[in-house]
């Protein structure tokens, strides 16, 4: 919706623009609580096994770059929308977690009871 509401206005924008969207800030315990919520099954959280990331890194070029980029699961990365608010006004577009996850055909099909979630810290 933020998308077409952008595109409505195009007219009166620049030829190239960059629009942050703030999108979702949530935990990885808050995230398994909406999926619990949004599809009625049990999540359990479990520590990532990096030990094994980093046994295979040598022989992956795939597992480097994990361990490589493993910093963004330690350190937020927010998105500044105060260009997008600005053009959109205050009243953005917004789906809840829950309702978008469903939407998008993420949780369409029905998940293994006690099925596990790796959190990745």
């Amino acid at each position: 919706r933020t998308a077409v509401a952008l595109l409505k206005r195009r007219e009166t924008l620049g030829a190239f623009n960059v629009f942050h969207f703030k999108g979702y800030r949530v935990s990885m315990r808050e995230l398994a609580q909406t999926i619990e919520t949004a599809s009625g099954q049990r999540v359990q959280l479990r520590k990532f096994p990096w030990w094994a990331i980093y046994l295979m890194a040598p022989f992956s070029v795939m597992f480097r770059g994990l361990l490589e980029m493993r910093y963004l699961w330690r350190q937020e990365v927010n998105l500044v929308d105060d260009k997008l608010v600005g053009v959109l006004g205050k009243a953005l577009p917004h789906t809840p977690l829950g309702q978008a996850l469903v939407e998008s055909g993420l949780l369409g099909e029905p998940a293994r009871k006690n099925q596990a979630a790796f959190v990745l810290n």
